[in-house]
């Protein structure tokens, strides 16, 4: 009996010093962490963003959108800003920007002959090379509204070139230009 109740005691001082063993190697894990409180989720570390540049309608703020007269795929918009009050016999600076809907080699811009306008031969036509999607690429032009009175119509087409694949979109920018005065009108119809 001695020896069983010897027996039972060693194993429960080997039960207990065992317990005691995995309390302290548990206790051991945690050390240099932070505590946890109840209820709250591991901390997730995020990687930095890269800083993206301005949208389109941060960089064309101000800007119209110019219309197609026609539906069309090509996957580009054309957005305007006058730069002055139009008027008859007086130059007109106007802001475009090109902005591609899909990456693309080239895009030109063509600005159409009119009897509403006159356009300098300079600005007749102008190329932007390698285009990213959804990005405006500005470029100003000069004009002479030559009719006043009431709307006219500046008719712009952009040739994308992409992939080995011309297309084209026609776009129509309204001008609404002041009569003016008869002197401006008269010179405006003699420059013709």
């Amino acid at each position: 009996m001695i020896g069983a109740a010897f027996g039972d005691d060693m194993a429960m001082k080997t039960g207990g010093l065992l317990a005691l063993c995995a309390v302290v190697a548990l206790s051991g894990c945690n050390r240099g962490s932070p505590p946890s409180t109840a209820g709250s989720a591991p901390a997730v570390r995020r990687s930095p963003t890269a800083k993206q540049g301005p949208s389109v309608a941060e960089q064309t703020a101000g800007m119209v959108e110019a219309a197609s007269p026609v539906k069309s795929t090509v996957p580009v918009r054309l957005k305007f800003e006058l730069m002055q009050r139009p008027a008859v016999g007086q130059p007109l600076v106007i802001d475009l920007a090109v902005v591609p809907l899909a990456a693309a080699d080239a895009a030109t811009v063509d600005i159409a002959d009119s009897t509403d306008f006159n356009v300098p031969a300079g600005d007749r036509e102008f190329t932007v090379g390698s285009m990213e999607p959804n990005t405006a690429y500005r470029h100003s032009i000069s004009v002479t509204p030559a009719n006043g009175g009431g709307v006219s119509q500046l008719d712009v087409s952009v040739t994308l070139h992409r992939d080995e694949i011309t297309e084209v979109r026609r776009f129509a920018v309204p001008i609404i230009v002041d009569a003016g005065s008869g002197d401006a009108a008269a010179s405006a119809a003699a420059g013709k």
